[in-house]
């Protein structure tokens, strides 16, 4: 179990980071949006198919503080299907959280709750 102290230095890391690198992105869920700060990374994963060939998969994973992931609100978990609009070299971005082979879609990025790690794929 993790110590409030524990937990509240992780958030403040976090801040510091998102600070220093993040960048702004807005979530879509249905006709709900939510603005965030988030620390971006490209990541290939490596993805077999069902007859075992081998595919590299390219995926942009955000970091995102727990406490920004809201709708209406309501502080939420990301799910599939969430639709982040980034603005990247002058250039508007989507891209869309899902499972990357049998990663899955979003988990906890550090073990404390703090901040989520959402995979997505481009996809405008």
């Amino acid at each position: 179990m993790t110590s409030q102290a524990d937990t509240d230095f992780a958030a403040a890391v976090n801040e510091q980071d998102a600070d220093f690198f993040g960048s702004a992105v807005v979530v879509h869920r249905g006709g709900l949006t939510a603005s965030v700060t988030a620390i971006a990374e490209e990541e290939d994963n490596e993805v077999h198919d069902d007859q075992g060939m081998l595919t590299i998969v390219r995926s942009r994973n955000y970091v995102i503080a727990a406490s920004e992931y809201r709708f209406g609100g309501q502080v939420v978990e990301p799910r599939s299907s969430d639709r982040f609009v980034e603005t990247v070299n002058g250039e508007s971005r989507t891209y869309e959280a899902m499972p990357i082979g049998s990663l899955p879609a979003f988990q906890d990025s550090d073990g404390d709750g703090v901040r989520w790690l959402v995979r997505t794929k481009r996809v405008g």
